[in-house]
């Protein structure tokens, strides 16, 4: 794999942006903690002197440079780290860990590969990951993503985060994974993503199996974000959303009907675009109008992608994620049970979930690389 385009003289003009634990996440160390600081020398003999009483006399040679060895291994390892990313249409939500417990979240762009070109997602990666994160330090990156369940672009995909991470092993699966991984553990369970997109599949505590292929807004991907953007855009241009409404929604969408059109079927990311547009529901769930929209768009969902999975898959609920389903949980309960549904689990986010699942895994995953040297 070619190395990073990304230049040592580039890296060193970035300034560390978290002094606690700059050795962990941030660039270059400062001055506090370079070599040859009489500061430092002094205040590590004052913690010689100040330590715990021990007779290094009792240890042979061979055990002092055993424990020496531990020692530069369990530094070595505090300062590397695990990564965990969700990445959707819209964002992407990055999570680093390392063995002391410490946690650094970020948030970038959305990098799904149906939408996001090779390119983008390298501009991407080195414009709004890099300041934040010494990638040089990450080991083990998992990766779970929107588009990525397809194996041309889920490779595209691959390439350019293992160009990113280069002494990272890499894993890229569906967010389909990642929502259950955050919402199951390791249980079985039927699982739902309502955000911009929809897809649901069932997770047997270890794999998915995805009955009903979501398709996309424009074929599929009930209930979403993008489809209920869809139908308040519609509304709007054809004069279908009440008058008291219009005001409100304009400012969401200024453009001459024209520019609206271009948008939607030739320009990039216009699902991301659509799925803005039903933020339009917050603060007014209650409307007649806007509740009826919802009621319909989350009824097509359970009929069109979870119903189909049978009974004996609803028997233990269903477990949601996404920003659409959270924001809009009353009139999705209300729809679910419509449709003889009961939904155990609501959350808005997976990170929390997939940091609660990998936490207890990072010591382990860190000490495979403990004696490895690192670059500086």
């Amino acid at each position: 794999m070619a190395n990073r385009r990304i230049s040592g003289a580039k890296r060193a003009k970035i300034p560390s942006l978290i002094c606690r634990t700059c050795l962990i996440f941030a660039c270059p160390p400062p001055p506090c903690r370079q070599k040859g600081d009489p500061a430092q020398a002094q205040s590590g003999t004052e913690r010689q002197r100040h330590s715990p009483a021990r007779d290094d006399a009792f240890l042979g040679s061979g055990e002092r440079q055993a424990e020496a060895v531990m020692q530069g291994s369990r530094k070595k390892r505090k300062q590397t780290m695990i990564g965990i990313a969700d990445s959707g249409s819209t964002k992407t939500e990055w999570c680093f860990l390392n063995e002391a417990g410490e946690e650094k979240r970020v948030v970038t762009g959305g990098l799904n590969p149906f939408q996001a070109s090779r390119q983008q997602i390298r501009d991407c990666l080195e414009k709004d990951l890099y300041p934040f994160v010494n990638t040089e330090k990450v080991r083990y990156l998992y990766f779970y993503g929107s588009g990525c369940a397809n194996p041309e672009k889920k490779l595209g995909l691959s390439l350019e985060l293992d160009d990113f991470f280069r002494h990272a092993d890499i894993s890229v699966e569906s967010d389909l994974l990642g929502a259950a991984i955050a919402l199951c553990g390791n249980r079985p369970g039927l699982v739902a993503i309502l955000g911009t997109g929809a897809a649901t599949c069932w997770f047997d505590g270890e794999k998915i199996e995805q009955k009903v292929p979501s398709l996309g807004y424009v074929l599929g991907d009930e209930g979403s974000g993008a489809r209920i953007g869809i139908r308040f855009l519609s509304d709007y241009l054809r004069g279908g959303m009440p008058a008291e409404l219009r005001t409100g929604f304009k400012p969401l969408c200024p453009l001459p009907l024209h520019d609206i059109i271009d948008r939607v079927y030739h320009e990039p990311n216009a699902g991301r675009f659509l799925g803005e547009l039903a933020t339009f529901a917050s603060g007014r769930y209650r409307n007649s109008y806007v509740h009826e929209v919802l009621l319909d768009e989350f009824g097509n969902f359970f009929q069109k992608q979870v119903l189909p999975y049978g009974k004996e898959a609803l028997r233990g609920g269903l477990h949601v994620l996404g920003s659409t389903a959270f924001y809009g949980q009353e009139p999705l309960k209300e729809a679910a049970k419509q449709h003889g549904i009961e939904i155990r689990k609501l959350i808005k986010s997976p990170m929390d979930g997939l940091a609660a699942h990998f936490k207890p895994q990072v010591d382990k995953l860190l000490r495979k690389t403990g004696f490895e040297s690192d670059e500086d």
